[in-house]
């Protein structure tokens, strides 16, 4: 993580007042936003796509996402290296 990253969560996470941030009542009342946003959006989908069948999943894994893009094309959902020599850390 670089320090701009670092720094950006270091404020974020005073501002937030860390766990109660996490799961306080704005982080409580995005999740139920998101939720019905997910479920206005499914509904939206089956009326436009009928030959398809569509569902609601709590959870899905990076490990499934990942799976599911590389049916469509193999470069996609891989996870990528970069070697950094020493001297450009200086």
């Amino acid at each position: 993580m670089d320090k701009k990253q670092s720094a950006r969560l270091t404020v974020q996470h005073k501002k937030t007042q860390g766990v109660i941030g996490i799961f306080g009542e704005e982080a409580k009342h995005h999740d139920e936003d998101v939720y019905n946003n997910s479920q206005i959006a499914k509904i939206k989908l089956e009326e436009e796509f009928p030959m398809f069948t569509f569902r609601y999943r709590k959870e899905l894994t990076k490990k499934e996402i990942n799976e599911a893009l590389q049916k469509i094309d193999k470069s996609l959902g891989q996870t990528l290296f970069v070697i950094v020599n020493q001297l450009d850390r200086q």
